[in-house]
């Protein structure tokens, strides 16, 4: 039984504080992962720093402040628990949640994944 790619967002909360290098650092490891499992990556959004409706406590700290950040991909379910790990663990990501949408995004010219791949093979060349 081969299971077909289901097209997902995902909505991160991250700390308003925190670096941007290191929020892009997690969406690129994101996008890596999906991209070598055969996913895709059809768009990455900010929607900047918001005030929050209610206080988030992590590691000792109050945040009332967050940046929003969502991630439409088109992968297996198992990627996707992966990918809800990756943003568990960080520190940097307050609360995160996956939609699991009923409708399919148009496919425009590739530019997301073309720049995701160059950013990817870049970080690659480095090592």
């Amino acid at each position: 039984v081969r299971v077909a790619m289901v097209l997902y967002e995902v909505v991160l909360t991250v700390d308003a504080h925190s670096e941007g290098q290191r929020i892009l650092d997690l969406l690129k490891r994101m996008a890596r992962h999906v991209l070598t499992r055969s996913g895709n990556v059809r768009k990455i959004e900010n929607w900047g720093v918001r005030t929050l409706s209610h206080r988030i406590r992590k590691a000792q700290k109050n945040h009332y402040n967050a940046r929003f950040v969502s991630l439409w991909i088109d992968a297996h379910p198992v990627v996707l628990k992966e990918i809800e790990d990756m943003a568990r663990y960080n520190r940097d990501v307050l609360r995160h949640t996956s939609l699991r949408q009923k409708f399919t995004l148009p496919d425009g010219d590739g530019f997301l994944e073309t720049e995701v791949r160059k950013a990817i093979e870049r970080s690659e060349e480095v090592r």
